[in-house]
Parts: C-alpha cells; structure tokens; sequence
C-alpha cells in the first residue's frame, strides 16, 4: 500500500465497523510478526503456508465470533 501500512487500514476498518476480524498476512520472520503486540481482533499469519493452513485458520477466526 502506498500510503498506508496493512496494520494501518485494517485498525481503520476496526474501528470504523465494530466486531470486524482481521487476518494480516505477512513475510517476516514469525518472531517479528508476534501476536502479542497484536489488538484484539487482529490476527496475523505468516508466509508461506499453504492453502490448508490459511483455510484452517480463517475458519478459527470466524468460529471464534
């Protein structure tokens, strides 16, 4: 994104549309995209992962409403 970071629209999003979930997609090394430092609501997963792992989780975070 030119102007905006991924983390940045996505807590717009959140604040603009209450209850929204969000699934960051990242290629950093997994210590640096923790999830502790992570709002609530904000998850992130980290690439590569396949097609299985991806499903999987999206499926946890809507089941998780």
């Amino acid at each position: 994104l030119p102007d905006m970071s991924g983390n940045q629209v996505a807590k717009l999003g959140m604040a603009t549309r209450k209850g929204l979930k969000v699934l960051l997609m990242t290629a950093y090394a997994e210590k640096a995209a923790s999830r502790a430092s992570l709002e609530p609501g904000l998850e992130i997963i980290t690439k590569p992962f396949n097609m299985e792992v991806l499903a999987a989780r999206i499926r946890d975070i809507i089941e998780s409403t």
